[in-house]
């Protein structure tokens, strides 16, 4: 009987989960101007695949919390957090330029030849996926998504022996991320507009699990000549 209701009830939490997963429509791009095509496309929940057309676009199934990842040869990893109310998703690929990469993405019909060598020679200052981002802890929160967990415009080292939830971070008292902005330390980084950062990183220079505070999340951006 226990076996029964146990049976039961997965098959009602299933039914729930897949009448809230909904298609998310999504355009990939290089360099911000040129389609990509002929790419995977997987949203990890839903293990739904699929291929960007010949325009860069693609409509992929979802659940209500999901990932949208993209690994293609010759691009950086994408990993891309789907939420409930999100329907669509812009996403540059970033372009791992090197003479095998360009061989790879002209062959697999990615990008054209003509349009990937321009892009290389005069494009390179927007070959990154800032941009895509009206919200720099929602550009944060995705970069660095498996070290980091950002709740409102706070971030923390990601614990990864208890999953906590983003509030519980602020709750608990963890101490929070410094940021290092144009070689200033900071916490205020609010009014920094993702489309205006030049680069974007996280300090790796202590053990996570031994000094918690010590990370620092280094950015420049283009109004800067701190290197």
């Amino acid at each position: 009987m226990k076996q029964i209701f146990s049976i039961f009830v997965f098959l009602f939490l299933a039914i729930a989960v897949v009448a809230q997963s909904r298609i998310v429509d999504g355009k990939l791009v290089a360099y911000f101007i040129f389609p990509v095509q002929n790419i995977e496309v997987m949203a990890k929940e839903a293990k739904s695949i699929i291929k960007s057309d010949s325009l860069g676009q693609f409509s992929i199934l979802c659940y209500p919390h999901d990932f949208i990842k993209i690994k293609a040869k010759g691009f950086h990893a994408v990993t891309r957090q789907v939420e409930p109310a999100t329907d669509s998703v812009f996403i540059n690929l970033v372009f791992a330029n090197s003479k095998k990469n360009r061989e790879i993405v002209i062959a697999n019909g990615n990008i054209s030849e003509n349009d990937l060598l321009h892009a290389v020679g005069h494009l390179d200052h927007v070959n990154n996926d800032f941009g895509s981002y009206t919200d720099i802890f929602k550009l944060i929160k995705d970069q660095f998504s498996s070290e980091l967990v950002v709740s409102g415009n706070k971030i923390y080292v990601k614990r990864q022996q208890i999953d906590y939830s983003e509030e519980e971070y602020e709750t608990l008292g963890f101490p929070q991320v410094k940021c290092r902005v144009d070689g200033s330390v900071t916490n205020d980084i609010d009014f920094i507009k993702p489309c205006n950062i030049k680069s974007i990183c996280l300090n790796n220079s202590t053990n996570l699990k031994s000094d918690w505070s010590s990370k620092e999340i280094v950015i420049l951006t283009r109004n800067s000549d701190y290197q």
